[in-house]
This record gives C-alpha cells, structure tokens and sequence, in this order.
C-alpha cells in the first residue's frame, strides 16, 4: 500500500516545484510593491519585496505538501474515507474522493501492464527520448479506455449494491479504537484552536 501511495506524493511534488518556481518568478518580477531591486538575470529584474512575499508563498505551499504527504503516507486511503463518511461526510462525495486518490497508482498499474503487453509484441518501449515518445501515443489511448471501462464498471457494481439508495449505510470494518485517541485528539483541537486564537490577536 505504501508503495502505491509515493506515486501521489511524487506527482503532487512535482506539481508543487513547478507552482513555485511560477510564484518565484511573477512575483519577484511583477509584485505591484516592487521597489527595491535585488538581482538581475538578463532582461528579469527581480526586487526584494516580491521575493519576501515569493518566499512566503512557498513556506505556504511546503507545510500544505508536507501535511499532506504526512496524511497520504502514514494513512490507508480507504479508511481516512470511511472515517470522514462516519463523521457525517456524504458517501458520493466520499466516492469521488477516494476515486481521486487511488487514479494514479491505477494508472500507472495499469500502463505498466499495457507497456509490458506491447514490448512482447515487439513495440520498443524504452529507450532515448524520441523513442519514448513513439511510445507514448500507442500507451496512452488503451490506458484512457481502460480507465474509462474501469469506471463504467464501477459505476454498475455500486448501483447494484444501492449505493444510491435513501437507506442508511452500514459499515462492514468495525471502527478502530485506538489507545489514549481521546487523550490525543483533545490535544490537537487545543492546538488548532490556539493557533486560531494566536493568528487572530497577533
């Protein structure tokens, strides 16, 4: 489990370091409170003022990425869904989420599968670049059907079980009690509150 859940992490990683440099760059370059110059890189003056304010933009997005990756790593996604449609959560919306989570590693699985299928036939799939590529286009569509098929399927299976259906779900996992969780969950609204309170006085 915890070796399909780093794909996610990897990706949202990825993402995140193509976000930053994107805020690094308009923000140094176009901050409306750009005074101070402080380094030139060809035709790009970049000031203090927009790279302070760049700088706190990535602290933002490194805490959010690392809570998160905190959460993906050290939590099965099947049970943080089941946890939040215990607490109230509606199960579509629970669905959906837990939909999200699991589409990468499915993918990747499944062109994995799909890569393996078309080297035996001879396809080459690994290479230089301009091979890759090649490849590419051949790997992506059955990927695409597959994962579409995948979802009809799903979408069946659930109707056939009444997911839809007005009538109050039942759980087939009895929920976990862990030792001390009261204990430890009072200390995080502490925390969280006091971090509330904090931000709005200070």
């Amino acid at each position: 489990m915890r070796g399909r859940r780093k794909p996610i992490l990897i990706c949202i990683l990825a993402i995140s370091i193509i976000l930053i440099i994107s805020i690094v760059i308009v923000q140094g370059f176009f901050n409306p409170e750009n005074q101070t110059e402080l380094f030139s890189i060809g035709f790009l003056t970049f000031y203090k003022e927009g790279i302070s304010y760049a700088a706190l933009l990535t602290l933002r997005v490194f805490n959010m990425i690392m809570a998160f990756g905190v959460l993906i790593l050290t939590t099965r996604h099947d049970e943080l869904v089941e946890a939040f449609i215990r607490k109230g959560l509606s199960p579509k919306i629970g669905y959906v989420l837990l939909s999200v989570l699991q589409l990468i590693p499915q993918m990747r699985a499944t062109m994995g599968k799909i890569a393996d299928a078309q080297a035996s036939r001879g396809m080459e799939t690994k290479g230089n670049l301009s091979v890759r590529m090649k490849a590419f286009f051949p790997l992506i569509g059955p990927v695409v059907l597959n994962s579409l098929n995948s979802t009809r399927e799903r979408a069946i299976a659930l109707e056939v079980r009444g997911f839809n259906t007005g009538i109050k779900k039942t759980f087939l996992n009895a929920a976990k009690e862990y030792h001390h969780q009261g204990f430890i969950q009072l200390i995080l609204w502490l925390v969280l509150l006091g971090t509330i309170v904090w931000r709005i006085l200070i």
